[in-house]
């Protein structure tokens, strides 16, 4: 079956939702040639930064062959227009890239890719679902941070969800990424004592002969794919608890274990970053 749309959910790494938290009317039935979308809200947010302001657009949509729940938040400021666009970029990206109006137009946006959803529809697909949520989850006076969650299902045993995030650093829209972290050897001990927590496992060596992941599939040495543990392909971000770190599915384990997350609290996390990263602590 080729799908497009899960192409690009796959590829971006990451798009999301919660299906039934952003929900807030009814949907609108149409043909699988045609396009009806619903303005669920354009709800208005404010940032504890100065003249930082968050807009949420939010629409569903309803074909022959799938429906979709799309809610999505974008920033307004005059006074930080670089923080502005760097979200806004953001959130485009966590959409698919694709949309090159103005990124400030978050019903534009929305229009923009329910249409191209529409457009790539498998046609043997029933009763499919691609719904997205993208909100903003914590802030400080240094940064402002946003989550992506995804969930589709086309068909078949089961469907597949994604999480990603990013922070951004209100003073001139940096986002934070991995190039911060200087001490990695540090951080592995610490990687692997909150995997052994997702996965569930009794200890280390348990935890090692679970791993599956790019390199390590072909060992049964649970010490070496211990040793080589990657970081996640998706870029980490910081919450209130501190840095999370965000395995998506398949990428170091089956379906079963999720996508295993691992949260390094402040207290440990300040040591492990460069000047850069320390930044957003201060």
């Amino acid at each position: 079956m080729r799908f497009k749309l899960l192409y690009t959910a796959i590829a971006v790494g990451m798009l999301s939702l919660s299906a039934c938290k952003q929900k807030t009317t009814a949907e609108t039935a149409v043909s699988s040639d045609s396009v009806a979308t619903v303005v669920d809200s354009q709800r208005l947010e404010m940032s504890s930064a100065e003249d930082l302001s968050l807009k949420v657009f939010s629409e569903n949509l309803k074909t022959e062959h799938c429906s979709y729940e799309t809610s999505i938040v974008l920033a307004q400021s005059k006074e930080h227009p670089h923080l502005a666009t760097a979200i806004n970029e953001w959130v485009n990206e966590r959409l698919g890239g694709k949309y090159e109006g103005d990124i400030n137009d978050g019903q534009a946006m929305l229009n923009y890719y329910q249409k191209r959803w529409v457009r790539e529809e498998d046609d043997d697909i029933i009763n499919g679902e691609y719904n997205i949520s993208i909100t903003k989850v914590y802030e400080t006076d240094k940064y402002i941070t946003f989550e992506a969650s995804s969930y589709w299902y086309f068909g078949g045993a089961h469907g597949g969800s994604s999480l990603s995030g990013a922070t951004f650093r209100k003073s001139d829209g940096r986002k934070f990424d991995k190039s911060m972290i200087s001490d990695e050897n540090t951080l592995h001990p610490l990687l692997i004592k909150g995997l052994v927590k997702a996965f569930d496992a009794k200890n280390k060596k348990e935890l090692g002969e679970l791993l599956m992941f790019s390199g390590a599939c072909d060992s049964d040495n649970a010490e070496i794919k211990l040793i080589n543990l990657p970081l996640p392909e998706t870029e980490p971000w910081l919450t209130k608890e501190g840095l999370q770190l965000v395995y998506q599915q398949y990428e170091i384990g089956p379906y079963a274990v999720g996508m295993p997350t691992v949260q390094i609290p402040f207290t440990k996390l300040k040591p492990l970053l460069n000047a850069s990263g320390k930044t957003y602590l201060k």
